[in-house]
């Protein structure tokens, strides 16, 4: 019994550890003001809860270029992509504050709060920010900017290799394939801040080249609009990636899932013509119909984060601001675990 003790007090202090952004963060003072309250609410579970408090919020594109790549975490203003990502890490780092507030009770009862083997407890701006890393950048680490996941297709690729999401597959006679072939980026670098000189784009078009002639099944437009008893994989709170025809790119457009009374599939999502996070009231056919480059959707389910820490090695590479094997007795010696300073 204390060996069990024991383990769930250290998973509960690596938790904490691990739970730090590895890069400069960027943000506003309100933005950790809701991420913290939002997070203390313990009614507000999944993508779905969160993002439908991010609804009126205005659409704002291009918010994550802001010079030298870092993590940006803007609540104020977003786009199809940084709703999402918001959305999910939320749900993320909710999942497992709740993990830390049922180990935390067990840990090593005999420990007093002073004690240096008291268990941290993991602060809930961190798992945010850890999360919105994780899911923003190829392998969840932001180093420079390739290392964000610029394409879905280099999202889905990436985070199904990693095991935090999976996809909703709906029944084959409803389901049709695709071939991928992406270059948009490489081919108008001008359009890319980023892409500033001859060797990021062709590092980019290497990315791309990876996933040239790789098919991927998509439930088409027209079955988009099939009931709950059909299409009943999919659940409140999944992501839809809208499959583009548009030449040279994968997916056009992203938002979040939810069943209307209608009985059909809607979509959560910022929208570049309304300006605006909306619940759109159409349903998702209806809403595809409208837009003449897209084909159809795929649909990703975020798995539960409880045993990421588990997945994740404590190599330096892996673990943030240069952590290495030494986090379970650092871990040990500190009593809380606190966020850096404001960066801007």
């Amino acid at each position: 019994m204390c060996r069990i003790a024991f383990f769930l007090s250290l998973l509960a202090c690596v938790s904490a550890v691990l739970a730090q952004p590895s890069v400069k963060v960027e943000y506003a003072a309100a933005d950790s003001l809701e991420v913290a309250a939002w997070l203390a609410d313990s009614t507000l579970r999944s993508p779905l809860d969160f993002a439908r408090r991010l609804e009126g919020r205005p659409y704002v594109a291009h918010t994550l270029e802001r010079g030298a790549e870092h993590l940006v975490v803007n609540l104020r203003e977003l786009d199809c992509a940084t709703l999402v990502e918001t959305a999910s890490a939320l749900s993320i780092a909710r999942s497992r504050l709740e993990r830390a507030e049922r180990t935390l009770p067990y840990a090593l009862p005999w420990a007093s709060p002073q004690s240096a083997l008291a268990p941290a407890v993991p602060d809930a701006w961190a798992l945010f920010c850890e999360a919105l890393e994780s899911l923003r950048y190829r392998d969840g680490r932001c180093t420079d900017y390739l290392s964000r996941l610029h394409y879905l297709t280099f999202w889905i690729d990436d985070h199904l290799r990693r095991g935090d999401v999976e996809e909703v597959v709906v029944g084959a006679k409803w389901m049709k394939r695709r071939t991928t072939d992406i270059h948009f980026m490489s081919t108008h670098p001008d359009k890319y801040a980023g892409l500033k000189s001859p060797d990021d784009v062709r590092r980019m078009a290497a990315l791309e080249a990876q996933y040239a002639g790789q098919s991927f099944r998509y439930i088409p437009q027209e079955y988009c609009g099939l009931s709950k008893e059909q299409l009943g994989a999919v659940r409140d709170g999944d992501i839809v990636c809208i499959v583009t025809t548009l030449a040279g790119l994968d997916y056009s457009h992203q938002g979040i899932a939810f069943w209307g009374q209608d009985g059909k599939l809607h979509l959560l999502h910022a929208s570049s013509a309304r300006r605006c996070v909306v619940a759109d009231a159409r349903p998702l056919d209806v809403y595809l119909q409208g837009i003449r480059t897209s084909i159809g959707v795929r649909i990703f389910r975020l798995r539960s984060p409880a045993w990421s820490l588990l997945h994740r090695p404590f190599g330096k590479r892996n673990a943030p601001n240069g952590v290495g094997r030494s986090a379970v007795a650092e871990c040990l010696r500190a009593k809380t675990i606190t966020f850096p300073a404001r960066l801007s």
